[in-house]
């Protein structure tokens, strides 16, 4: 396999599950035996990269192919240009791994979210009300949707599946976007009375939440302590929704900004409890990240967190209001006989997030591609 070659398309690489998943796949690629990878890559803010990502990145020779990515006939323009490469540089396979703004189906694509023009359809048409533009709109639809099918399609999650049988009717392996620093290299320290929270600084974080959690439970444990780590410089973040989250903060809660990857698993590893307020998410890498870590999972109860991560209340525990959160919570660091149960068990499940677990179902994939199974 050391002479072929693969072709990817890859997300901003930043601190996001799409990223991860992305630089994943590399990595697999690479020890799978294809060395030779090109990378397209697309306009980002100049992110500060951990050593882990940057060496990643360092066995991918970035190519001067350059996609339009944006307009309805970009598509069908970009699909051109990636099969024209594929013919000229004898690619042997081509991955996109950005699926979620590159709506074109290639050998074998990642979907992180579905695009909007193909799951969110009425919506985007309704865009283009005027007669020329339906019908620019109409054309390119068509030819979208011829363009769009991959041979292989595998999703984040089976929430996501689900929404991509249910919208686009293809269907899709789950695999879990890996998290990739090894269970070996991450450091169990003496957990302490910790409340964490991991993500962006953005709107639909629902930060709010998590501080109202916080100052229900503080009123009665108040040696316990809530800490956000919050990307904002490296991480699609809005510094409006930060200075807001500050002010409401108040002494409750501590904010993080941009912390390096050491000092994100030294917090996970002491903390007892991850608080994930989200309402609408693929899978939270950020929760299996402190899962691993042994932390126990408050989660908000729908979309991806409730079917992939608690496995419809197998595993953590999830609520519906935040009297609800804050009772688990206090529970979880008033009875340890309860946290250690539960901390065992949400390490076990984490294992399906495991970068070996991933490894081992893209080999598999992989194997079918070309024809080893």
């Amino acid at each position: 396999m050391g002479s072929s070659k693969a072709l990817l398309l890859f997300p901003p690489i930043a601190y996001t599950s799409e990223a991860n998943s992305a630089l994943g796949f590399s990595k697999v690629l690479g020890e799978y035996g294809i060395s030779k990878q090109y990378g397209i890559f697309f306009i980002q803010k100049n992110f500060s990269l951990d050593k882990m990502r940057t060496d990643l990145l360092s066995s991918v020779k970035k190519t001067w192919i350059r996609l339009f990515k944006g307009s309805l006939i970009s598509a069908p323009l970009d699909y051109l240009i990636l099969k024209l490469n594929q013919t000229i540089n004898h690619v042997d396979i081509l991955l996109n791994l950005y699926y979620t703004e590159i709506p074109i189906g290639l050998d074998l694509n990642y979907v992180i979210y579905p695009p909007d023009i193909l799951a969110e359809r009425q919506r985007v048409k309704q865009g283009y009300e005027r007669p020329i533009k339906r019908v620019y709109f109409d054309l390119n639809e068509k030819i979208i949707d011829r363009i769009s099918t991959p041979k292989k399609t595998l999703c984040s999650s089976f929430y996501i599946k689900d929404i991509v049988k249910r919208t686009i009717g293809i269907d899709c392996d789950v695999i879990y976007p890996p998290i990739l620093k090894e269970i070996k290299d991450i450091p169990f320290n003496q957990k302490t009375n910790l409340v964490i929270g991991i993500g962006k600084y953005v709107p639909s974080k629902h930060w709010e939440e998590f501080i109202e959690v916080a100052k229900i439970v503080k009123k009665r444990m108040n040696d316990v302590k809530f800490v956000i780590i919050g990307g904002l410089e490296n991480a699609f973040s809005s510094m409006e929704y930060f200075r807001k989250i500050k002010s409401l903060s108040e002494d409750s809660v501590t904010l993080l900004t941009d912390v390096n990857e050491d000092e994100k698993w030294r917090l996970l590893s002491q903390a007892k409890v991850i608080l994930h307020c989200m309402r609408h998410d693929n899978v939270s890498l950020g929760v299996a990240e402190a899962m691993y870590s042994g932390a126990v999972p408050v989660m908000f109860r729908s979309t991806g967190s409730w079917t992939d991560i608690s496995l419809k209340g197998k595993y953590g525990f999830t609520y519906q209001s935040v009297d609800e959160a804050s009772k688990y919570i206090i529970d979880l660091i008033e009875n340890n006989e309860i946290f250690k149960n539960n901390s065992l068990m949400v390490r076990e499940r984490s294992m399906d997030f495991a970068y070996s677990t991933f490894k081992g179902k893209v080999f598999n994939v992989i194997d079918e591609f070309f024809g080893k199974r």
